[in-house]
């Protein structure tokens, strides 16, 4: 409770015009608050469905405004943790700002431990899912994740029915290219997105006003027209290079079979030569096949019978289905991808040899 106070009074502490501000932090009746600024306008969790996405240079613009804002708070020493498009909140003058900074995290602290996990499932980087340390690097991961939702109407990591193939899919598997899910995405807005979900924070973006100016240069490329901008589906496509591709008749029509060459004369009178020989005889004194004595070669003895057939397996002899000795398996563990948990929902759920525990798929 005292880091809650500690935090939310930091997180109370930035002035930024697309930061939320926090007016007051509290306990009333047992139970923590914190008083935040009024706004009047929705969050962007409607623009990532695919009916309603927002035109591409001004989503990509929304998250360069947002990556500015992580940017300065990150340099007060404050992590939001818990990037998403619920989180961000366009009003109605057009300003966005970025909200919840109720599970801010500051970096410098020395109560920050490892170990401790907390965040909405779908957006968590890798290192949030292992509960290692976290930096302003994981709210990057979290900022290319809601970017690659609101270009393509789909999340990068979709996990099962069960949390831990989600875990898993974050800290392992590649994101899809995005210009496979939504082919009007340019090449310079993939480059960005598969930047910013790096495994490595090595080798992410390390700091937000390095990504927003990346996006906005995006942006001004596509308005130009420019090579960066080009969008992915320029190139020519799989289809439009196997129809301009020979058929198999027109490949076998253009292979000619070599001419034989003519055979030398004196090969010729040769074979004539073979072909006049007389047939071959026995030498004279050579022994009969009779006289070899193939006729005393032992005959094979007579096979034995068969053996008599195994009698038949009924499926009379399993036990019933459900029983003792056929156990089920643990039903997997509901969750909602799209809500912040609280650490203890994590717990077993994520094994740091990088295996998905059993039954969480």
């Amino acid at each position: 409770k005292e880091r809650f106070f500690r935090e939310a009074e930091s997180a109370g502490t930035l002035n930024h015009p697309n930061i939320v501000r926090i007016f007051d932090a509290g306990e009333e009746q047992d139970i923590s608050y914190i008083a935040m600024e009024l706004l009047d306008g929705h969050d962007l969790v409607r623009f990532t469905q695919k009916d309603q996405l927002l035109p591409m240079e001004t989503a990509m613009e929304y998250v360069a405004t947002v990556a500015d804002a992580l940017d300065y708070a990150h340099g007060q020493g404050i992590v939001h943790r818990d990037i998403k498009p619920a989180n961000v909140m366009l009003l109605k003058d057009g300003t966005i700002r970025v909200a919840d900074f109720g599970i801010a995290r500051i970096t410098g602290s020395s109560k920050t431990a490892t170990g401790t996990v907390m965040g909405t499932p779908s957006y968590m980087s890798p290192e949030q899912v292992a509960g290692k340390k976290v930096d302003g690097r994981s709210d990057l991961f979290s900022l290319g994740v809601a970017l690659f939702e609101l270009l393509t109407g789909e999340k990068p990591f979709k996990g099962g029915e069960g949390i831990g193939t989600l875990l898993f899919q974050i800290a392992n598997d590649p994101e899809p290219e995005p210009a496979e899910v939504n082919a009007a995405i340019p090449l310079c807005a993939s480059s960005i997105i598969h930047r910013a979900l790096m495994k490595n924070p090595d080798q992410r973006y390390q700091r937000g006003g390095q990504l927003a100016a990346d996006l906005r240069a995006c942006v001004a490329a596509m308005k130009r027209g420019g090579d960066l901008g080009a969008p992915a589906a320029e190139a020519p496509s799989v289809a439009a290079a196997q129809a301009a591709a020979p058929t198999p008749e027109e490949i076998a029509a253009s292979i000619v079979a070599p001419a034989a060459e003519p055979a030398p004369a004196a090969s010729l009178e040769a074979a004539a030569t073979l072909l006049s020989l007389p047939p071959m005889e026995a030498p004279a004194g050579a022994p009969a096949p009779a006289d070899l004595g193939l006729e005393t070669l032992p005959s094979l003895p007579p096979m034995e019978p068969a053996p008599p057939a195994l009698p038949e397996l009924t499926l009379s002899a399993l036990p019933p289905a459900g029983s003792a000795a056929l156990p089920q398996a643990p039903p997997p563990v509901a969750f909602d991808p799209d809500k912040t948990v609280p650490a203890a929902d994590f717990a077993g759920l994520f094994t740091p040899s990088g295996q998905p525990p059993e039954g969480s798929s």
